[in-house]
């Protein structure tokens, strides 16, 4: 598996595979909530104008992918994360997503590894992100990659052609960035 920095060149090659790569994954959550693709399109294409990505490809087939821009963009998150941090300082990962097929091999912590990595830790002092709370690999994930609890928020969506209000806490992680060496 090759894990390569996405910008917008590779966003325009990958995104309807990012689009099904999403979707699917979306559909795999007990968190379920309902997107298309023109609604993944829409969440993307500001990632890659004002972010990027980090895309695990085989054989040039997408198979994992980290979303990520700066914090500034997560309308919901400005509103929770307590005021200590400098948010315009802060990136936000956005999308943290594996093939079904390909989870438990640790793909995820290697996007997480490169994008820690590549982000400028002369500009961004931490970086957020927002993790169902019953979605224990993430959140034990996130927690062994240095990341903490800083907010908890309540969601709350209804699936086309129902009436039933679905309630989805989650819970907003940080990690402060340390400058590479």
């Amino acid at each position: 598996m090759e894990f390569a920095l996405a910008g917008q060149y590779f966003y325009r090659q990958y995104r309807y595979d990012l689009c099904r790569l999403f979707i699917d994954s979306s559909l795999a959550n007990p968190s379920f909530q309902f997107v298309d693709e023109d609604t993944v399109l829409q969440f993307s294409s500001p990632v890659f104008e004002h972010g990027f990505g980090v895309f695990a490809l085989r054989d040039k087939r997408l198979y994992g992918a980290l979303l990520a821009l700066p914090f500034l963009f997560d309308s919901v998150g400005m509103q929770a994360i307590p005021s200590k941090y400098p948010i315009k300082n802060s990136f936000y990962i956005a999308g943290l997503m594996v093939h079904e097929m390909f989870r438990g091999q640790g793909i995820a912590q290697k996007l997480l590894l490169k994008f820690l990595d590549e982000i400028n830790t002369n500009e961004y002092a931490y970086v957020f992100t927002r993790v169902w709370k019953e979605n224990k690999a993430n959140m034990q994930l996130y927690c062994e990659m240095g990341f903490s609890p800083v907010a908890d928020i309540v969601q709350k969506s209804i699936k086309p052609g129902e009436s039933d209000v679905q309630v989805f806490r989650e819970k907003y992680l940080v990690r402060e960035l340390k400058p590479h060496e």
